[in-house]
């Protein structure tokens, strides 16, 4: 199967200069650095920071809680455009998710009839939530800055239920993070998401995937990981 790193970008320079952190700001509120949450969302994660400290000891009191809710890939994910984006972008916004059509089991239907779908707008920046989290959740796409093939795939593969490579449970395995390097207020754009929380089915650690946070390409803060 190809990778889906194999995106490609209208400038090749493009992640380095056009990337969610660049384009949202190092002072943004999203987790990550592009990942919205919804309530439900940020509960659960608090919840598991709470139970981490009360049964740290007790493996077997751990409480198991996804964050994120599957798609039904039995038939496609209706879709449609806010009034405020362009053209150009809803062309760039149908050929990323045609890339994630040709690479996975899922389908999408512009202007579907289902309840729960995506909605592609101009938020300002470059955002999304994790997963379906029911009803008409949004995927902002600013423009300019965030209607490059790759960040629009990028932020898809959000919506459709995926964390960043670099924030899997077993980060500490592939890589190392500089935290002395990072702004204590942005350590959470680095932090790995607990087992408990995410799965990896068991796929090797891959840096070059598309879910890559292209953060580290910023060079804002220097050498971020090793």
């Amino acid at each position: 199967m190809k990778k889906l790193k194999e995106i490609p970008q209208r400038d090749p320079n493009a992640l380095r200069h056009h990337n969610e952190l660049v384009v949202n700001g190092i002072n943004g509120d999203y987790f990550q650095g592009d990942l919205e949450l919804a309530d439900w969302q940020a509960e659960k994660i608090q919840k598991y920071f709470e139970d981490q400290l009360m049964f740290s000891h007790d493996e077997n009191k751990r409480i198991k809680r996804k964050v994120g809710k599957r798609w039904d890939k039995t038939r496609p994910i209706s879709y449609d455009f806010a009034d405020n984006v362009p053209e150009q972008s809803r062309q760039r916004i149908r050929q990323a998710l045609a890339i994630w059509e040709s690479e996975t089991c899922l389908s999408f239907v512009e202007n579907g009839p289902d309840v729960d779908r995506l909605e592609f707008f101009d938020g300002g920046g470059c955002s999304s939530f994790v997963g379906k989290t029911g009803g008409t959740q949004g995927i902002s796409i600013s423009t300019p800055g965030c209607d490059f093939i790759g960040i629009i795939a990028h932020e898809i593969g959000h919506a459709l239920g995926t964390f960043h490579e670099q924030a899997r449970p077993d980060q500490s395995r592939h890589i190392a993070i500089h935290y002395n390097n990072i702004p204590l207020t942005r350590w959470n754009n680095f932090q790995p998401v607990n087992e408990d929380q995410a799965e990896t089915f068991r796929l090797p650690y891959d840096p070059g995937f598309l879910k890559y946070e292209t953060i580290f390409n910023t060079n804002l803060w220097g050498d971020l990981l090793e």
